[in-house]
């Protein structure tokens, strides 16, 4: 996750970069059109400006306890007090008095991320000379919209999970024993937690565990999620590499949903409005086509009874037989009319009922929020 120097740094960074990029790229594109409109307009009125911010938070989880990991050296309390972890009304969840650093570019990112490293938790093993006894978790909070406008926010969490070692192997005592155990049971939750999402479970065991606790929402939910799974490629690790194969197996099964957009509580009035305008306008449509579809009905019906009459008295006059030819033609057009309008009434028809099953939705989430 962290890496080397230069071109050999790790995901976490090449991440928080590209968000940078993208972000830049916008104000970019932004600001090429207001001087666009401004060359071609000479009105007071511009195109409005876009900006964005971002906080880095940076955690570990050791011995199933939370601490801040950018808490200044003389700040920092040498037992390493634990912070709480809530959840709000909302599902959300949060770290209370977690530090969140504003960066201005990757740069500060690299500070942040030094500064963080030093203060983890790790320890030499005979599997690995630098292991990590802790789970790290890199908080990345985005605000960005049109300036003057309530901003939209999103979170990324980049997650380094300590590795599962089996200490008969790790060769490790006392603390490190201690840790080692730790380490072993939130990973364990992990597994289950996703077991259950794969099984589609209605419970999903995300209490049992901090770090399973704290992924809560990335986990599941309106999230997208990407696990990289790493292996040694040595015959001596060929049993914890089956064991994370497997689990990666587990892992890509899971389907959690496509990603949507979270309406901010400001915006559910404007919103329900706009959902009752054209819940409104699909019920006018409804009434307009089943007055159509009525009259498409009583055409059909008085062809019907016209060819039905044409047919009984078709051998007494040829001039009777063009009239039944046109009679067809005019039944088969009618016919496909009348089904057109009928498949146009039903979806009218549907379009109205998911209207009204959001405008619902949205009412009832109104009258929550501002209840």
């Amino acid at each position: 996750m962290e890496g080397g120097q230069g071109i050999n740094r790790g995901i976490s960074y090449r991440t928080i970069e590209k968000v940078f990029n993208l972000l830049h790229y916008r104000v970019i594109k932004q600001d090429a059109l207001i001087k666009e409109f401004e060359k071609r307009n000479k009105t007071d009125e511009k195109p409005e400006r876009f900006e964005f911010s971002i906080s880095v938070g940076m955690l570990e989880i050791y011995n199933d306890n939370v601490h801040d990991l950018l808490v200044m050296p003389k700040k920092r309390n040498p037992k390493k007090e634990s912070l709480e972890v809530r959840q709000d009304k909302e599902g959300g969840i949060h770290v209370i008095g977690l530090t969140k650093e504003s960066v201005k570019n990757p740069k500060d990112v690299i500070k942040l991320l030094k500064m963080g490293n030093d203060n983890r938790a790790t320890a030499s093993t005979d599997l690995n000379e630098h292991s990590s006894r802790s789970h790290m978790i890199l908080t990345v909070e985005v605000k960005s919209g049109i300036v003057g406008e309530q901003p939209i926010t999103g979170n990324l969490y980049l997650v380094d999970l300590a590795g599962s070692e089996r200490v008969r192997k790790s060769a490790v005592e006392g603390d490190q024993l201690k840790e080692a155990t730790h380490i072993n049971k939130s990973l364990s939750a992990l597994g289950n937690v996703m077991e259950a999402l794969d099984r589609k479970a209605s419970h999903i065991p995300y209490r049992d565990s901090k770090l399973t606790f704290l992924l809560q929402e990335c986990l599941g939910g309106n999230s997208r999620t990407m696990m990289i799974v790493n292996v040694c490629p040595t015959d001596y690790t060929s049993d914890e590499t089956a064991l994370a194969l497997q689990f990666a197996t587990r892992v890509r099964r899971i389907n959690l949903g496509s990603a949507t957009r979270n309406i901010s509580s400001k915006n559910l009035e404007q919103t329900l409005k706009e959902m009752s305008l054209k819940l409104r306008t699909l019920a006018k449509s409804k009434e307009k086509s089943e007055q159509q579809l009525l009259s498409l009905k009583k055409d059909h019906s008085r062809i019907q009874e016209r060819l039905k009459s044409s047919s009984e008295s078709r051998a007494k006059s040829m001039d009777e037989g063009r009239t039944l030819a046109v009679l067809k033609t005019s039944n088969k057009q009618m016919t496909s009319r009348w089904q057109k309008e009928k498949h146009l009434h039903e979806e009218a028809v549907a379009k109205l009922e998911t209207a009204k099953n959001e405008v619902s939705t949205l009412s009832q989430s109104y009258v929550y929020k501002y209840k």
